[in-house]
């Protein structure tokens, strides 16, 4: 394989990596937002 495509590569599984990376991050926090919110009675009750 030529060092381009091996570059290409190797570049494509590091973005992936990092965006597979934040979006986990980012959910663990929502879910912790939510958990908390629940836990400490500032749920929306209303319809």
């Amino acid at each position: 394989m030529s060092a381009f495509w091996h570059l290409l590569l190797w570049a494509c599984v590091l973005w992936y990596s990092s965006i597979t990376l934040l979006v986990a991050l980012r959910g663990w926090k929502d879910i912790l937002t939510m958990l908390r919110r629940l836990r400490d009675g500032e749920g929306d009750d209303t319809p």
